[in-house]
């Protein structure tokens, strides 16, 4: 599924979204970064139809008012950065939320759906707490849990609010590649924000960058990756960095 903007602006006490024109291909890991309040979430939500929004949406060319308006609205997964964790319910049993959409409220779930479910939190490394209740688990467990509910719904958009914000860095590069497999084995679309640049830059086809509402960039990661631009993006001095694999990681210089 494409999904294009067109002049996308959100308007609330203020503006907070001014004319943003996206394209995003099929298939495509779509990183949206930029720095804190420069609406990475406010876009996110305008394009899933959560918000009110000015312009116009197009999902495969079709205008919609949001893509969760579409008839086919179980193929689009959203993950917010806040989610109500439910009480007294398993791993297990959350994750297989992921599946009503394909069953319905009153349908029984399948061999195959169970099926999916572990394979969901094997991916995620979370096998052998199927059983445990959702409070036992860590922060950055819990994130991990929600992105197997994620996977298990096949969605065939997945748009992400910082998904890997409560991780450690090495949870958070499993995560992203987990992410990234998932959609080169599905074909699908990713559309997440994050301020984990390093661990998206090997990853990413196009990355969308914000300041105060407005696109700064659009484009490829090697255009992206320019030290004055990303020093004027986050108002602060960036430099480049190469570790052994001759790979860039980009840091903040407060020197």
């Amino acid at each position: 599924m494409n999904i294009t903007t067109i002049s996308l602006s959100v308007h609330m006490k203020k503006k907070i979204l001014n004319e943003v024109n996206l394209e995003i291909p099929s298939g495509k890991f779509v990183t949206i970064v930029g720095p804190n309040g420069s609406g990475k979430t406010t876009l996110l939500k305008a394009i899933s139809g959560l918000i009110p929004f000015k312009g116009d949406i197009l999902l495969n060319g079709k205008s919609v008012k949001g893509i969760f308006k579409n008839k086919d609205d179980k193929k689009i997964a959203y993950i917010p950065q806040n989610m109500t964790i439910p009480d007294g319910m398993t791993l297990a049993e959350y994750v297989m939320f992921g599946r009503i959409s394909h069953l319905g409220w009153f349908k029984v779930e399948s061999h195959k759906d169970f099926e999916i479910v572990m394979d969901a939190l094997k991916k995620v490394n979370l096998l052998n707490y199927s059983k445990n209740f959702l409070k036992t688990l860590s922060g950055g467990e819990m994130q991990r849990a929600i992105i197997a509910r994620t996977l298990a719904q096949e969605a065939d958009i997945l748009i992400l609010d910082e998904p890997t914000a409560f991780m450690d860095f090495a949870r958070s590069s499993e995560i992203v590649n987990i992410l990234n497999d998932f959609r080169l084995e599905k074909k699908i679309t990713i559309l997440m924000s994050s301020h984990d640049i390093n661990n998206l830059i090997p990853i990413s086809d196009i990355i969308v960058a914000l300041k105060q509402g407005e696109k700064a960039y659009s484009g490829d990661v090697k255009g992206f990756l320019d030290e004055k631009f990303l020093s004027l993006l986050y108002d602060t001095k960036i430099k480049f960095f190469y570790d052994n694999k001759k790979n860039i990681k980009v840091f903040a210089d407060i020197t």
